[in-house]
């Protein structure tokens, strides 16, 4: 874990440098230094943007919300997240129709809609 910031900030940067699964982070979070509580602060809810959108995301759609050297990094990032929402349940992938060639359009994610209840 790396948290950066200067002394004082009420807000620093926390990432994870060496994640044994899934990589988590980076976001910020805020110490309340009158009561000692560390809170994260803002995010982006993937779940939550997949529900609030009828026509669905696409891995580009999700990808500047996520960390990575590359567009294709980021892409890869979001691909991912998406790919775990489908296996949990939370969502279904409907593969991109044929385009030209060997060529696709980008494979959509939507949210399953009624299984509020069901978020892990």
């Amino acid at each position: 874990m790396l948290l950066s910031g200067t002394t004082g900030d009420a807000e620093v940067k926390w990432k994870h440098r060496k994640p044994a699964g899934e990589p988590v982070g980076p976001f910020e979070i805020e110490f309340d230094f009158t009561t000692g509580g560390v809170h994260r602060v803002g995010g982006f809810d993937l779940l939550a943007a997949l529900r609030a959108a009828p026509g669905g995301l696409t891995a580009a759609d999700a990808a500047p919300h996520f960390e990575g050297a590359s567009e294709s990094a980021k892409n890869k990032n979001a691909r991912r997240k998406l790919n775990t929402l489908v296996a949990k349940g939370l969502a279904r992938k409907v593969e991109g129709a044929p385009t030209q060639g060997a060529l696709r359009e980008p494979d959509r994610f939507h949210a399953i809609t009624g299984l509020a209840s069901l978020d892990r």
